[in-house]
């Protein structure tokens, strides 16, 4: 699922890789019980709800107006939460106004500290 160039994969692993030149495998993991040879069973697939997440590493470090804008970012490529990613031995001053910000702004914040 790799999409990348493989070559210095193949050169520097012991084992067998698809290269570049050769087929490489499935686009998505529903397709991968098909690549080993069995029946794709996707019966019941999407009957799940799923949000997404966004994280935004170092957030302590970062103004109020950086988060905000990292927030719209991912907003705009899919993201339904965003992730304030805190810092060993950082303390988050502007947290507060952080989440108010956010808040204000109809997102949906999770911390990670």
């Amino acid at each position: 699922m790799a999409g990348g160039e493989l070559f210095f994969c193949v050169q520097n692993l012991s084992m067998p890789i698809f290269s570049a030149g050769e087929f490489r495998g499935p686009k998505n993991l529903r397709e991968l019980p098909s690549f080993f040879g069995h029946r794709d069973n996707i019966d019941g697939y999407g009957e799940y709800s799923v949000k997404i997440i966004a994280e935004i590493v170092d957030a302590p470090l970062l103004s109020t107006q950086e988060i905000i804008e990292r927030a719209e970012y991912y907003r705009q490529n899919g993201a339904d939460i965003i992730d304030l990613g805190c810092c060993p031995n950082h303390c988050f001053a502007h947290l507060s106004e952080v989440i108010s910000e956010l808040k204000r702004k109809r997102f949906l914040v999770s911390i990670a500290c």
